[in-house]
C-alpha cells in the first residue's frame, strides 16, 4: 500500500510528464500552418492528392513515404488542403515520438533520466522542424523507438500480442521509409550475437518465435509494396536518384549534418550534448549491451549500405536515432549528476537538483534557437511568388530554373517558362526586355546552369527560410553573358 508521500510523489510525476508532453505540442502547433518548402510541396502534388488506390499502387519518386501520403491523404480529406492538415500526421508523430522516448527509457534508466530525455526531445529545434514537415520522418523515429522496445519486452516476457505489435510496427515502418528495413535487420543481428553469446534473454524458444516474427515482416512489407515494385525501381535506379547522389555524398551529408546542428541548435547545446551523450552511451552499454546495440547500429550499417550502393545520402535519413540520442545525453547527463553529488561540494544538493539543474541549463540554450523556426518559414515560396506577381505586372518576364519549377507551375500553378538549359537561359535573354529568374536549391539542377546563374545573373531579391541553402533567389537575366 502507497504511502501518503508516495502517492503525492506519483501525482506529481504525473503532471510533470502532462506537462512536457502539453509543451511538445504546443511547440509543434504554433505555426504548422506556415509556407510548405519543396519537398513537402512534391508529396502533395504527386501523391497525397492523387486518390488512395492512386497512392498505393504507384510510387512517384524517392521522395515519396506511402504510408505518410496515405495518412496526409485522409487528414485533407477531413479537414481540407492547407499547409497544417498536410503536415499533421508528422505533428501528431512527432508529439507521440515525444512520449515513447520516456516510455523506453524508463526501461533503460531511473524515471527521472527518462523524462529528462523526452524533455530534451520535446524542445528540440531540430525535433520541433521536423515534426512541422510534411514527411515520414517522426513517423519512423517513433517506429524505430516503439519496435526496440516491443523487442525487449519480448525478449522479457514473450507474449503473443507482443509478438504482433512488433510485426506491425516495423511493417508500418517499412511502409512509411525503407531506412526501417535497415533497423528490424540491425534488431535481428543483435539478438542473434546475443545468442551466440549465450544471452539468457535470447534463447532458443525466444529466437524461434522472433524468427516467425521476422519473416512475417517480410512477407507483409514486400507485399505491401508490390503494387508499386515496379515504380520504386525506377526511382531508385533513374536519372533523379543519379543526380541527387552525386551532391549528397557522404561528405556532403557529415558537412551538412555538423552545420545543421551547430548553426541551428546552437554550437554550445550541441557540443556539451554530445558530450552527455557519449557518456550515457558508455554508461547503458555496460548494462543493456542489446538494446543499445539495436538503437545505435542502424546508424552505422545505414551509413555503409548508402554508401555501398551509392545511393544519396542526407542527414534526415538519421532523423530516427534522435530519440536514441536524447535518451543517452539524458543519462549521461545523470551519471554526471551522481558523480557531482558524490561530491563534498554538492553533496547536499543531491543528485535529483543537481540533474534537475543541469537539465535546466541545456533545457534554456535550447529553446533559445526555437523563436528562428517560426519566425522564418521552411522555404519563402509565398514571399517570392508575391515579389515576381508584382515584378510581372509592371512588364518584366519572368522564368523558373531547377527545383523552382515544380514548386511554382503545379503549386501555385505559375505557367512562366520552365528554363533546363544554359542555352535556353541565353535565348530568353536576348531580346533586350527584362527578365527575371527564380531559383533554389541549385545543386539539384544542371551543373552548368547553376555556373552561369552564380556567374551572370545579379540576385535581385532573395527569400530566406530555414531549409539549408534553400533560399528563394531571384536574380536579374536580362542580358545574354558571352
Amino acid at each position: 500500500m502507497l504511502s501518503k508521500t508516495d502517492d503525492r510523489s506519483a501525482s506529481a510525476r504525473h503532471a510533470l510528464l502532462a506537462a512536457t508532453f502539453v509543451l511538445a505540442a504546443a511547440l509543434r502547433f504554433v505555426r504548422l500552418d506556415s509556407g510548405l518548402w519543396y519537398d513537402e510541396i512534391a508529396t502533395l502534388v504527386q501523391s497525397v492528392r492523387h486518390p488512395l488506390l492512386q497512392i498505393v499502387t504507384q510510387f512517384p519518386g524517392v521522395n515519396d513515404h506511402p504510408l505518410y501520403s496515405v495518412l496526409a491523404h485522409l487528414s485533407i480529406g477531413a479537414f481540407g488542403e492547407s499547409p497544417w492538415s498536410l503536415r499533421l500526421p508528422a505533428c501528431l508523430f512527432g508529439v507521440a515520438t515525444v512520449v515513447m522516448v520516456y516510455v523506453l527509457g524508463t526501461t533503460l534508466m531511473p524515471r527521472a533520466e527518462a523524462w529528462v530525455a523526452s524533455l530534451f526531445l520535446a524542445t528540440s529545434y531540430h525535433h520541433v522542424w521536423f515534426s512541422q514537415n510534411a514527411r515520414g520522418y517522426t513517423m519512423l523515429a517513433f517506429f524505430a523507438l516503439l519496435s526496440v522496445y516491443l523487442l525487449v519486452r519480448a525478449l522479457t516476457g514473450w507474449r503473443v500480442m507482443t509478438c504482433v505489435a512488433y510485426v506491425v510496427v516495423c511493417v508500418a515502418g517499412i511502409y512509411t521509409h525503407l531506412t526501417m528495413v535497415l533497423l528490424v535487420v540491425c534488431q535481428a543481428a543483435a539478438v542473434l550475437l546475443a545468442h551466440v553469446l549465450r544471452d539468457r534473454r535470447a534463447s532458443d524458444q525466444a529466437l524461434m518465435q522472433l524468427t516467425w516474427s521476422w519473416a512475417a515482416i517480410v512477407i507483409a512489407s514486400v507485399a505491401a509494396y508490390a503494387p508499386m515494385f515496379g515504380g520504386l525501381i525506377a526511382a531508385f535506379s533513374g536519372a533523379e536518384r543519379e543526380q541527387s547522389a552525386r551532391v549528397a555524398t557522404p561528405a556532403w551529408a557529415a558537412g551538412e549534418m555538423v552545420r545543421s546542428l551547430f548553426a541551428d541548435a546552437g554550437f554550445v547545446v550541441t557540443l556539451a550534448s554530445a558530450v552527455f551523450a557519449l557518456v550515457g552511451l558508455g554508461s547503458l552499454w555496460r548494462r543493456y549491451r542489446l538494446a543499445v546495440a539495436m538503437l545505435i547500429a542502424p546508424a552505422v550499417i545505414l551509413t555503409l549500405g548508402l554508401v555501398a550502393v551509392k545511393q544519396p545520402m542526407r542527414p534526415r535519413f538519421f532523423f530516427f536515432a534522435s530519440g536514441a540520442a536524447a535518451l543517452f545525453a539524458a543519462h549521461g547527463l545523470g551519471v554526471t549528476a551522481a558523480s557531482l553529488a558524490r561530491r563534498s561540494a554538492f553533496r547536499s544538493i543531491g543528485k535529483g537538483a543537481l540533474l534537475g539543474s543541469l537539465a535546466a541549463v541545456l533545457v534554456a540554450l535550447s529553446v533559445v534557437s526555437l523563436p528562428r523556426n517560426y519566425r522564418l518559414p521552411k522555404q519563402d515560396f509565398d514571399g517570392a511568388v508575391r515579389f515576381l506577381d508584382a515584378v510581372e505586372s509592371n512588364g518584366t518576364r519572368v522564368a523558373m530554373i531547377g527545383p523552382a519549377c515544380l514548386a511554382l507551375a503545379r503549386y501555385y500553378e505559375k505557367t512562366w517558362p520552365c528554363i533546363g538549359r544554359v542555352d535556353e537561359l541565353h535565348a530568353m535573354g536576348e531580346n533586350g526586355q527584362r527578365l527575371v529568374v527564380v531559383h533554389t536549391l541549385t545543386e539539384f539542377t544542371d551543373p552548368n546552369l547553376s555556373a552561369r546563374l552564380r556567374a551572370d545573373c545579379p540576385v535581385v531579391q532573395r527569400f530566406a527560410g530555414t531549409v539549408g541553402f534553400g533560399d528563394i533567389v531571384v536574380c536579374d537575366a536580362t542580358r545574354r553573358h558571352e
